[in-house]
């Protein structure tokens, strides 16, 4: 085992740093545009059943799947960031498999909307780049993870 000196003179281990920046930041941003881009979408649903014939029943279905996607995104940027930051490999695999229904939720916004407009395929394709180098960097973190506590 390392260790190094600490202030009281005496020595303390030397612990692996295995979290990613990159990767917290990709989840900081992601938050931030998920939240701008959410009440986007809300507006631009308002925007619709305003001036498209809009059918009861699908607005019903779209205003729920909204709100499922907010708890679903929320819970997988809050899971990631936490797994992330302690180095912890439940929340992160718990995030990645979450990452799933997240995408299938961005290509419903971007391919199986009664009403697409380009703005929400703006959104819907940034989402959904954002969401795949979450991904990909989650997927490098936890195999970061897994080596390390295979080592010790």
């Amino acid at each position: 085992m390392n260790l190094c000196p600490d202030l009281t003179g005496g020595y303390r281990p030397v612990v692996a740093t295995l979290s990613s920046l990159p990767l917290q930041m990709f989840f900081y941003f992601h938050g931030w545009f998920f939240g701008i881009g959410w009440i986007c979408e809300i507006l631009l649903l308002v925007y619709k059943t305003i001036v498209l014939p809009y059918p009861d029943r699908n607005l019903r279905g779209e205003i729920v799947f909204f709100i499922f996607l907010l708890f679903l995104e929320l819970g997988r940027l809050f899971l990631g960031s936490q797994g992330n930051i302690t180095q912890h490999k439940v929340p992160l695999i718990v995030s990645l498999l979450l990452c799933l229904p997240v995408l299938f939720s961005y290509l419903y916004i971007v391919l199986w909307q009664t009403y697409v407009l380009r703005v929400e395929l703006i959104i819907g394709y940034w989402a959904l780049a954002m969401l795949a180098m979450e991904c990909v960097l989650a997927g490098h973190v936890l195999f970061k993870f897994i080596c390390h506590d295979q080592v010790l």
